[in-house]
């Protein structure tokens, strides 16, 4: 079992739309793994800290978990995420800066722009 820590704030249904799905997808197509859970760790504030995904793996290679990073990569982690498991401790990665997203009156014309 591994758990990746994302550096995103998102909601629950939110970050398995971005992650978990898409994740899951590509590690049961090439026979190595499945994403079994997630969750948040909320803040003092009780707002969402950040995000936890749990992946159980057929076996557990160097390659492996390789191309679990470069994926979640591709699917946007955040800079500060880490990759847990026992073999290796822990392995920081993520290409994109941090975000706030919220539903503020004076946004509600905001546009949405991934910064990279």
């Amino acid at each position: 079992m591994i758990i990746v820590q994302l550096n995103d704030r998102a909601q629950p249904l939110d970050r398995g739309e971005l992650y978990e799905n898409p994740l899951d997808a590509l590690l049961r197509e090439r026979g190595w793994a499945e994403v079994t859970g997630g969750g948040s760790r909320l803040a003092a504030s009780g707002e969402i800290a950040h995000g936890d995904i749990e992946i159980r793996l057929e076996r557990e290679t160097p390659d492996i978990l390789d191309a679990i990073v470069a994926a979640l990569e591709r699917l946007g982690a955040p800079k500060g995420s880490v990759l847990r498991d026992a073999a290796t401790g822990e392995r920081p990665f993520g290409t994109t800066e941090g975000l706030a997203m919220g539903s503020y009156p004076l946004c509600e014309r905001a546009r949405v722009v991934q910064i990279a």
